[in-house]
């Protein structure tokens, strides 16, 4: 479904300096399954999905939907099949809400792909990710935590073949987040997620990619094996060194890293 052959991505900044974002990686992700992607901030994590999402396009190599390259000659005459189809969260939410009410945010791409049954969709997704109350409310008025449901469920109310999630649980409190996961784990789709909560990756999915410092693909493969191998998650940086204290005595021991 999704693969990418020598793809990386550079960029200029503001200093006028081309930075690579992301090496030349080569991955495929197959229909249906779930994906985490791993890697400290800076690693080119959020740069990788939004490759995959459609929104920035690779400076080296191919990107692959369904057999096809992704570029702007494909959107050209599949753009509104690949926005149906593949969903993209980016990191803050407020970026990617524009309609004046949860409602409208909730109904947008219901409406801009002809689906049926507007209102009661609308409802569901409402309903899923408690929103009933906030549905005449502007999205933009309410907390990150809430932002970020009513993003999700604009998303999903589209009912898209893949979804790609940067930090889905970082504005979200505990029973937020777990009910996020509980409804992940209920949908037939292809999902690749990141995440800075290592607790929470196995949750996520059971293949795992790691990025590292420079944007270079430094694991593919099944997330158990990675979160048991001490030497790459050192040199990626996921796991320090702690100090701890007992009645005089003190030891060192290391930790995986855990952003909630």
């Amino acid at each position: 479904m999704i693969e990418c052959r020598g793809l990386a991505f550079a960029r200029k900044g503001y200093d006028g300096v081309e930075r690579q974002i992301l090496q030349p990686l080569d991955l495929r992700i197959e229909a249906g399954e779930r994906v985490v992607l791993l890697g400290v901030n800076g690693s080119g994590k959020s740069s990788l999905l939004r490759l995959l999402g459609g929104v920035a396009f690779a400076t080296a190599g191919e990107y692959l939907f369904e057999g096809e390259a992704v570029n702007k000659r494909y959107f050209k005459a599949h753009g509104e099949h690949f926005r149906r189809s593949v969903a993209l969260q980016m990191q803050e939410p407020a970026s990617m809400l524009f309609n004046p009410t949860v409602y409208d945010e909730i109904a947008y791409g219901p409406r801009r792909f002809g689906l049926d049954e507007i209102e009661d969709r609308v409802a569901h997704f409402a309903s899923l990710f408690g929103l009933e109350a906030h549905l005449k409310q502007n999205p933009l008025d309410l907390s990150g935590g809430e932002k970020q449901r009513v993003l999700l469920a604009a998303l999903l109310a589209l009912e898209p073949r893949v979804l790609l999630l940067d930090e889905p649980t970082a504005h979200l409190d505990p029973p937020a987040s777990g009910h996020l996961i509980d409804l992940l784990q209920s949908l037939h789709v292809t999902t690749l997620i990141s995440t800075h909560n290592l607790t929470l990756a196995r949750e996520l999915g059971s293949r795992a990619l790691l990025l590292g410092r420079g944007g270079h693909l430094l694991y593919d493969g099944p997330l158990d094996a990675l979160l048991h191998n001490e030497a790459l998650l050192l040199q990626a940086e996921l796991l320090h060194r702690h100090a701890h204290r007992h009645q005089g005595v003190s030891h060192s021991h290391y930790h995986l890293h855990d952003w909630s």
